[in-house]
């Protein structure tokens, strides 16, 4: 007997030890990641198969190829500039052909994404890794058609929110939210409240716009004379290791000696030329029809955009309809809606780079970011020094004086990253992000020594404050340059409608 009761007050004790481990676990939050830009899109056929909207088969593929090069030779030997339009549109009806919205705003084919599975409870590993389609990790990633209005994603994101609750018994979630996710989850907050998130991460936020497609929108494309510019952007966007140095070199020398101001130049005389055409014949039914590339358009481009594009053209009421009711209720409020979610018990952070100037496409030279999103816009509202100036005061003002953080319209929870480009992001500044999403509470700038508002990543291996003079450190030859000429073509499509696969931002 009582060799027994010792057996059974030994197993009590061994329960008892293990519940605090139990509760903890099942403690953690599960956490959302609401990816940006860039998802893959598959078209579903009736009988139920997929293709993904960028797998062309060799038919598509030599005709792409012969009309692209038919452009080519329009334009360079006959100088042909109207041929040189109709073959590039040609190229490009074949390049979008699975991404074409209607005059609504529609999908004209019936595209499907895919979401991380709700059917498996697999948050309680907190050792996630942010945006792996990985069921090791416990992070769960929302995937969307990035190219319908954020208004009809966030009715998607708030069913994917509550399968997620009732797979790990959770009454609320945590949103990570990356670029257009952004825009995703503030239309969220608008329709559904902050009820069911018990924190909320903005990284590179594009809810506020982007200059470059407000500037592509309203036809402000300009080359001429931009070798400086491209010069600068390269310098930023490349970093300074043995390579890019290298190369960063070559072009500053290139461009003192003229030689890309001439090329800049040419290219512009083909705008001038064709600027019209492209957009009429080209860009607006394959890129203005999209609603989400309108939540891109900052406020102060935005009528004069519409007007640009679509005139009185009653064909587009209804996607003008639509494309409204985001600007007008989630990218005009979106302090309100924010602050609207903390006051409701949901805390918040905003995180952003700057340091990289814009690509030199238009008429906005002197704005820093990302490399795709302004500082100004994913800040929401920090004083930024032009490109290459610096600021003379500010309550907040960065070591380096680039920023001044007192206009943001949360000083307190927004944090800045020195060159960190939009997707290029070093190890420790994944750990920041983890610290933030696991705070108890709400994190602040002046929570600890290891985040300050204004930090700088060394490679891979620390993140620290920003000092006056600090220079790009790259984190690696073959990385830098796939993810950078990645990013290259990702602005590119965001300026002119052409993106590569797998491509996310």
């Amino acid at each position: 007997m009582k060799k027994t009761l010792c057996v059974l007050l030994s197993a009590a004790l061994v329960f008892l030890l293990l519940i605090p481990a139990f509760a903890e676990e099942k403690d953690v939050s599960p956490v959302i990641s609401v990816r940006g830009f860039g998802a893959d899109l598959y078209v579903k056929a009736e009988d139920g198969s997929e293709t993904n909207v960028f797998t062309y088969n060799p038919t598509q593929i030599t005709s792409m190829v012969t009309n692209l090069s038919g452009a080519l030779a329009k334009l360079a030997l006959r100088g042909d500039y109207t041929g040189f339009v109709d073959k590039l549109r040609d190229a490009v009806e074949i390049l979008a052909d699975g991404l074409m919205c209607d005059e609504e705003g529609n999908s004209v084919k019936n595209v499907v994404t895919h979401s991380d599975p709700t059917d498996t409870d697999t948050h309680l590993n907190t050792d996630y890794a942010y945006f792996h389609r990985d069921e090791e990790h416990g992070n769960y990633v929302f995937e969307y058609d990035w190219r319908l209005s954020p208004m009809d994603i966030a009715d998607e994101l708030n069913e994917y929110v509550q399968q997620v609750k009732a797979v790990t018994g959770h009454d609320t979630v945590a949103l990570i939210s990356h670029s257009e996710g952004n825009n995703v989850t503030a239309a969220y907050f608008y329709k559904y409240g902050a009820s069911d998130i018990n924190k909320t991460v903005h990284l590179s936020a594009a809810f506020n716009g982007i200059s470059i497609v407000g500037e592509a929108f309203t036809k402000r494309i300009d080359l001429k004379n931009k070798g400086t510019g491209l010069q600068q952007f390269m310098s930023t966007f490349l970093g300074n290791d043995s390579f890019f140095g290298f190369l960063n070199s070559v072009v500053t020398s290139l461009n003192n000696m003229g030689v890309l101001d001439r090329i800049l130049n040419g290219l512009d005389r083909v705008f001038d030329k064709t600027l019209d055409q492209v957009y009429d014949e080209i860009l607006i039914d394959t890129f203005a029809t999209m609603p989400a590339m309108w939540s891109f358009v900052p406020d102060e481009y935005y009528e004069e955009a519409k007007q640009i594009m679509f005139g009185d053209d009653a064909k587009y009421e209804k996607l003008i309809a639509r494309i409204d009711d985001y600007h007008d209720n989630v990218q005009t409020h979106i302090p309100e809606i924010l602050q609207a979610a903390m006051d409701n018990g949901t805390p918040a952070a905003i995180a952003c780079g700057y340091g990289i100037a814009v690509i030199p496409v238009s008429t906005v030279t002197d704005s820093q970011g990302d490399m795709l999103i302004d500082t100004k816009y994913a800040s929401l509202g920090a004083t930024v020094a032009p490109f290459g100036g610096a600021l003379e005061g500010g309550e907040r003002l960065s070591p380096d004086m680039q920023i001044d953080a007192s206009t943001c319209a949360f000083p307190e929870i927004t944090w800045f990253v020195k060159y960190q480009s939009h997707n290029n992001w070093c190890e420790p500044y994944k750990t920041f992000i983890l610290w933030l999403v696991q705070y108890d509470g709400q994190p602040t700038v002046t929570e600890t020594e290891a985040y300050p508002q204004f930090m700088i990543c060394e490679g891979d291996d620390a993140i620290r404050a920003v000092h006056n003079g600090d220079e790009r450190v790259s984190f690696g030859l073959l990385r830098n340059l796939i993810y950078r000429l990645a990013e290259i073509f990702k602005r590119l499509f965001l300026t002119f409608s052409i993106r590569l696969p797998s491509v996310n931002c």
